[in-house]
């Protein structure tokens, strides 16, 4: 009875469903399971289990309404409910959908249990992370069996999803490069973290071998935003190690200068590592590329006819951002500026975006381009001025005022063993939060980077509210004793 009592504890502590949901988010941005039925069923029966995991943290909710800033996200699903229901007429279902996976992610991903001790998160923090890690090792193994093999195209059973090496980037198993690539930038903050508390000198190395198979598929996808996010996290880890609370006084201005010259100089290191990766691979390539076209002509010379020609692998879409640095960005966020004035209160809506934008301005660029109508305008915060209108940014601008704030403050205290595990958590949160200012990775998204945000943010914020109600016991108890003391003296005199 105590093992099946633990094990209904353990499922409505939320772990279970944290790990089937990150399985879901993965295979759904994986180009061999994207679109299929038996994926839909998955996705349905993820939800009904985080329904009887939400009901559960309802019942209890004094457990986890304390987390911090978590009545601003409440307020935030009001908001969208109501932009919702006076923007029916553009949907209802796909309203619903998007209520319902945002109520999951504000409150089992990011909602952590009070009564909790860090200790417990920061386990599911590393069987997560170990899946993850597993994942994306596979991941980058398929990719480059693509890359190797010259594959690339459109999967035969649905339309729009895309594989392997195709128009200059290696998309390898994934549906979207971009995606991959900042997933891959989390994977390389994770190894690292492993690599630091590891004692075991085969997990050090296997973890810098995996960071340099995810640094290559960084520089393989093209991807300027998982590049901008590994700039990123390599400035804000190495800032962050140098500045170490434990080991020295971070607020002397020797400290960080050091520490800024460093974080740096390792951004610069990041930057440049992949610039010169990326060159010397396209030398490789056109070299072998030139010999192959030597062989050929030798072949035909002599009499010998050939239809063997090795695809172009070069890695550049220096030909599609010539006239366009932004690849079609400022045309989107203007759209979404331009759909924005037509309802500017409450919004259209996010999931009524398409419908919106063909209704009230059908010639703006969103819905009026030679590529498709855009359901996102790949910015975080255009997203939620189309869609929730001012409301919605007045409401979610605090939560992200007061979490950074919770930050900033968490860092520069004394974690001892726990300043790894927080500054990881740090890093990763900066790094995606970086990637929403020019893709959709946090709100409104279902994707494995979305889930990873909210859940460490979610610890994150877990270590800061314990760590401010130990502030708070010991300011408690140093009162008392003085009150005590107080009191003695005044019986004494």
């Amino acid at each position: 009875m105590d093992i099946v009592k633990r094990g209904v504890q353990y499922f409505f502590d939320g772990t279970p469903f944290k790990i089937i949901y990150l399985i879901l988010t993965l295979l759904t941005f994986n180009s061999f399971t994207a679109h299929t039925t038996y994926l839909t069923m998955f996705a349905y029966f993820v939800t009904a289990l985080g329904g009887i995991v939400l009901l559960y943290r309802i019942i209890f909710l004094k457990r986890f309404i304390r987390t911090p800033n978590l009545l601003f996200l409440g307020l935030f699903l009001v908001s969208f409910i109501v932009s919702s229901a006076i923007n029916y007429k553009y949907g209802i279902m796909e309203n619903v959908q998007g209520f319902i996976w945002m109520a999951l992610q504000f409150c089992i991903l990011y909602a952590c249990d009070d009564t909790k001790d860090p200790e417990f998160y920061k386990k599911e923090f590393h069987i997560l992370s170990i899946l993850l890690i597993i994942y994306l090792m596979i991941g980058v193994f398929v990719s480059f069996y693509f890359l190797i093999t010259g594959q690339g195209g459109m999967m035969e059973r649905a339309d729009g999803v895309l594989y392997g090496f195709i128009w200059g980037r290696l998309w390898g198993m994934f549906t979207e490069p971009n995606n991959a690539a900042t997933t891959m930038c989390v994977g390389v903050m994770l190894c690292f973290y492993f690599f630091k508390i590891s004692k075991k000198i085969w997990i050090k190395v296997g973890c810098w071998v995996l960071i340099a198979l995810y640094s290559s598929y960084i520089m393989l996808s093209d991807s300027r935003t998982g590049l901008m996010c590994f700039i990123i996290e390599s400035f804000v880890m190495a800032y962050l190690l140098v500045i170490n609370p434990n080991k020295r006084n971070w607020k002397k201005l020797s400290t960080q200068a050091i520490a800024i010259g460093i974080a740096v100089l390792m951004a610069l290191a990041s930057f440049f590592g992949i610039y010169f990766a990326k060159k010397g691979y396209n030398s490789i390539q056109t070299a072998l590329t030139t010999y192959q076209n030597i062989n050929i002509e030798e072949g035909q010379n002599n009499n010998h006819t050939t239809d063997i020609h090795r695809p172009d692998l070069t890695i550049g879409r220096e030909q599609d951002l010539e006239n366009d640095f932004s690849n079609r960005r400022f045309d989107l966020w203007k759209s979404g500026l331009e759909l924005f004035a037509t309802s500017p209160v409450f919004g259209v809506g996010f999931r009524n975006i398409v419908a919106a934008a063909k209704d009230k301005i059908p010639d703006t660029y969103a819905v009026n381009n030679d590529q498709g109508d855009f359901a996102s305008f790949h910015s975080m915060f255009v997203d939620i001025l189309a869609s929730q209108g001012i409301v919605g940014v007045v409401i979610i601008a605090p939560f992200i005022i007061f979490t950074l704030i919770s930050m900033f403050r968490l860092i520069v205290k004394k974690l001892n063993k726990d300043y790894m595990y927080v500054i990881t958590l740090f890093s990763v949160i900066m790094s995606i939060g970086a990637s929403a200012f020019v893709s959709p990775d946090i709100f409104y998204v279902n994707t494995q980077n979305a889930f990873i945000f909210w859940t460490f943010l979610g610890y994150l914020m877990h270590v800061s509210y314990k760590k401010r109600q130990e502030q708070k016991a010991i300011k408690g108890k140093r009162l008392i004793e003085t009150d005590a003391s107080e009191n003695i003296t005044a019986q004494l005199n």
